[in-house]
């Protein structure tokens, strides 16, 4: 899969633009500001459907604008036409001039991010860690795409039943009623999602602990993953000991979730955690240690991709290489090396890149404005 060419219109610091990009490494340097990082994330944008910088749509459009605009023309196993639009406080995804959601967009221009923000899945909160799982589950599974979408709609409609019961709006009774009726099948989508994302996580934990041995992280220390259920690791155990203590879990917080207004059930609550000779990452782990963890998962989730879909991802990466030491930088570039991969890098300085060799497809970022440089003099 490779981007052949991008247009935006109002996009952050853009009124307008025109580019045309080859497979390989292209580079956008410049200072601060520059717009270097609006350019990746509206990439990110027309692949994925959604931002990696913020989660309030209408932010990303230009001041004293009415919409924004990003299309993008690319060549994979077919030719895509992809569209994101924010118009009215609305934002709409087509490809090839038919409505789409951000999942399945996902699935049909695959793109992988690398970021700073992402350096510190570690450490962080569960959300983005879910995310990053769910982004392996479905290149593993696209046909599963359904059950997320029908696991979304189940919520929404307790979340609903439960804020009005909250309210007061309906009685105790009505709320219990029309929970029984739901329950069912957010037990079944429930299970169905935690044994899709632990199946994802035992085919990718040895290409996990791989990409650790090529960095030379944590020289003869065991590094493993661990999938958690209200504070339970639930990865080494049968199918049907996750499935009871699933079905405990619903009863048990019944009346909690009843009290609170909100869903506590479901795997949207659930979380994956880095494992350090046994200890948890995020507490043991140092800095450096913690996003070299990450930054193997990456490298190993890139390795997957090609390994189960027999393609290649877009690489965009938003000045990582400035927060690796060299040894990750080393490991990172010799990875990019092995493939022919389409990559777009961005960084303040050029000659700080970690592909200070390379001399074509190099860009000059500028107040908004992107020109392409011939020749780069060392």
């Amino acid at each position: 899969m490779f981007l052949e060419k991008i247009k935006l219109q109002n996009f952050r610091s853009y009124s307008v633009l025109n580019l045309a990009f080859q497979p390989g490494l292209h580079i956008f340097f410049g200072k601060n500001g520059a717009g270097k990082t609006s350019l990746l994330e509206s990439i990110f944008y027309v692949t994925q459907g959604r931002s990696f910088r913020t989660h309030q749509t209408q932010t990303a459009l230009k001041s004293g604008e009415s919409f924004f605009r990003v299309q993008a023309q690319l060549n994979g196993e077919h030719l895509l036409q992809n569209e994101v639009i924010y118009q009215d406080e609305k934002l709409k995804l087509n490809q090839n001039n038919k409505p789409t959601t951000s999942r399945k967009m996902a699935i049909q221009s695959p793109s992988i991010l690398f970021s700073p923000q992402s350096l510190d899945f570690v450490q962080g909160g569960p959300e983005p860690r879910r995310e990053l799982l769910d982004e392996i589950v479905l290149t593993r599974s696209p046909s599963e795409l359904m059950t997320f979408a029908d696991l979304e709609r189940v919520l929404r409609q307790r979340s609903l039943t439960l804020r009005k019961l909250k309210k007061g709006e309906i009685s105790p009774k009505a709320a219990e009623g029309l929970l029984i009726g739901l329950n069912p099948l957010l037990f079944d989508l429930t299970l169905a999602i935690v044994e899709l994302r632990i199946k994802a996580l035992s085919e990718i934990l040895p290409l996990f602990r791989e990409s650790a041995r090529q960095m030379n992280l944590g020289s003869g220390v065991d590094i493993s993953v661990e999938y958690v259920i209200s504070e339970q690791e639930v990865l080494t155990w049968s199918p049907e000991n996750r499935k009871k203590h699933l079905s405990n879990r619903l009863l048990e917080l019944a009346d909690a979730e009843m009290s609170a207004g909100a869903n506590l059930f479901g795997p949207q609550r659930h979380d994956f955690r880095f494992k350090w000779a046994g200890y948890e990452a995020r507490h043991f782990c140092s800095q450096g240690e913690s996003r070299g963890l990450i930054l193997a998962l990456k490298m190993a989730q890139i390795v997957y991709h090609q390994k189960v879909r027999k393609t290649r991802p877009i690489l965009l990466l938003d000045d990582v290489m400035s927060e690796l030491d060299s040894e990750r930088r080393e490991a990172l570039r010799g990875l990019l090396a092995t493939g022919e991969f389409q990559i777009f890098l961005t960084t303040t300085e050029f000659e700080k890149s970690g592909f200070e060799s390379i001399h074509q497809n190099v860009w000059h970022v500028d107040g908004g404005q992107i020109v392409k440089v011939a020749k780069i003099l060392n």
